[in-house]
């Protein structure tokens, strides 16, 4: 699911101690609504796993306010062979065991998730590198994929094809070296190292006296409480118990927003994410495509949209947000049509032998999440329109991020957080059907071809008029009904000073101060 919600997390989080200009010297409070399935920033699949690994662990790059990407590990970079690659020196860096970090390391590391059998939901970003995408389904030696650690200080990498976006990859925290010591535990080459991990209660980092950047950082200690209730961390930062709520670290509970505007500074960004519909098309009731057109029609998004955001969330007009939306995308109306609706569902039961009792869809949704109130929305709406009973069915995170990798489900709530600011971020994910975040398991023979069009482009204006084109091929097959484009909302304590944000739009605590 996800580099900007992760990205956003490449924090190197600053506070001062008790000193003349009257700052305190404490933990900042933050709160994550599960506890982290890894530490192993190559494995990371859900927003509190990746979010920790961020602190955690740092790569060749690193996202800042100022810049998506800059140097972090990588001390210099130079782009040889007419942008085909990348040569990265590393800087004078160690583990936080004292081991030095090497060109070595992030060559073992990116191989190592590139066997078949290692489990990385991410791994397809690797996929620009030549062989990478041939080793990890199995059909090509990982002696020929283009990574190779020329000496402990420089690492080389080929591509397949020239990639814009490459660097910024490198920032995403599937990039990361890892490495474990002795015993078999993880080393941390980040700002933070892991202090105490308390299981459904808290999780402590604390500063790491080895990192490369150590002056920078001013906070000595982070807390992680692992509440998953949002009405629960809401208590708590109304106590003063927690410093900060919002996406990534916890979602504002929607019903709460208009009561903090007038009780609380509330800040808003646009954030490049998409809230949306997606439709398993292997699912006994949405592979007719006529159905799924049905029930898009049935939805009046704007109802939607107008009574339960409020942050001045627009109706999508794209799949694509904005902000990785090229110049010549187009955008789409979606206007609901409850009387063309029942056509088509009337149209699809004759052919396929059905009463319409034989359509129950499920709707899955996340139950930490804030679409709850938008499933009740649209299973009446459902009901108005076509007479279908739908049955909203939240789910504990685990489950429901299961459900939609093994597509066992009818209809799922979800948010697409783009990981790089390209359309590739969000396109590239429904190219196969083998692809983990392929939740509708899409596959069409045109969208291969002009995603793959794509990577040859001779200029960026003939790339984005071939990815619109793949977007309006997928768009057309009834896969996905985007809602609105996400924003992220956030509360701080009057305590936290220098909240910044990144060009992604994304909370940044780099520069934080509590006092």
């Amino acid at each position: 699911m996800f580099k900007y919600l992760c990205v956003s997390f490449l924090l190197i989080l600053s506070s001062c101690s008790k000193t003349s200009t009257g700052f305190q010297k404490r933990p900042l409070q933050l709160n994550l609504t599960q506890d982290p399935s890894t530490f192993d920033p190559r494995k990371a699949s859900d927003f509190s796993s990746a979010t920790v690994n961020f602190f955690l662990f740092e790569g060749l790059t690193r996202s800042t306010p100022d810049h998506i990407y800059e140097p972090a590990l990588a001390e210099k970079i130079e782009v040889q062979n007419k942008g085909l690659t990348y040569i990265f020196k590393l800087k004078k860096a160690y583990w936080s065991n004292h081991q030095p970090i090497t060109a070595f390391d992030f060559e073992k590391s990116w191989k190592e998730l590139l066997d078949p059998k290692f489990p990385c939901p991410n791994a397809h970003m690797f996929y620009p590198i030549r062989g990478a995408e041939e080793a990890k389904k199995g059909t090509g030696s990982i002696d020929k994929v283009g990574i190779k650690a020329l000496d402990a200080t420089t690492l080389r990498v080929d591509l397949h094809s020239v990639t814009p976006y490459f660097l910024e990859l490198t920032a995403f925290c599937t990039f990361f070296p890892y490495n474990e010591d002795r015993f078999g535990k993880p080393v941390f080459s980040g700002p933070y190292k892991l202090k105490e991990y308390k299981t459904k209660d808290h999780l402590d980092i604390e500063k790491n006296p080895v990192y490369w950047g150590k002056d920078r950082i001013r906070l000595e200690s982070i807390r992680f409480y692992l509440i998953d209730e949002g009405t629960t961390a809401l208590e708590m930062f109304e106590r003063g118990e927690i410093d900060l709520l919002g996406t990534p670290f916890t979602p504002l509970p929607i019903d709460s927003i208009p009561t903090l505007k007038n009780q609380h500074d509330l800040n808003s960004t646009d954030a490049i994410g998409t809230s949306l519909i997606s439709f398993n098309t292997v699912s006994k009731i949405f592979k007719h495509e006529k159905i799924r057109q049905a029930i898009i029609l049935s939805i009046d998004r704007k109802e939607i949209v107008d009574n339960l955001t409020y942050l001045g969330e627009q109706v999508a007009t794209s799949l694509l947000p904005p902000k990785i939306r090229g110049a010549g995308f187009d955008q789409y109306t979606w206007i609901s049509d409850r009387q063309k609706a029942r056509e088509l569902l009337a149209e699809a039961l004759e052919e396929l032998n059905l009463k319409k009792q034989d359509i129950e869809p499920h709707l899955i949704l996340s139950a930490s999440g804030n679409f709850t109130k938008i499933a009740q929305v649209i299973q009446e709406q459902i009901r108005q329109s076509l007479d279908i009973h739908v049955v909203v069915e939240p789910l504990e995170m685990k489950i429901y991020l299961d459900r939609l990798y093994q597509h066992n489900y009818d209809m799922a709530g979800c948010l697409i957080l783009a990981q790089f600011t390209d359309p590739l971020s969000y396109l590239e994910r429904f190219k196969y059907r083998s692809h983990l975040r392929n939740y509708p398991y899409f596959e069409d023979a045109d969208y291969i071809r002009l995603i793959d069009e794509s990577y040859k482009a001779p200029n960026e204006n003939e790339r984005m008029r071939l990815l619109s084109e793949a977007e309006r091929i997928l768009i057309e097959s009834g896969t996905l009904l985007p809602i609105y484009h996400f924003k992220n909302g956030f509360i701080v304590s009057k305590e936290v000073k220098n909240i910044k944000v990144f060009p992604q739009g994304t909370i940044c605590l780099e520069e934080v101060e509590i006092g």
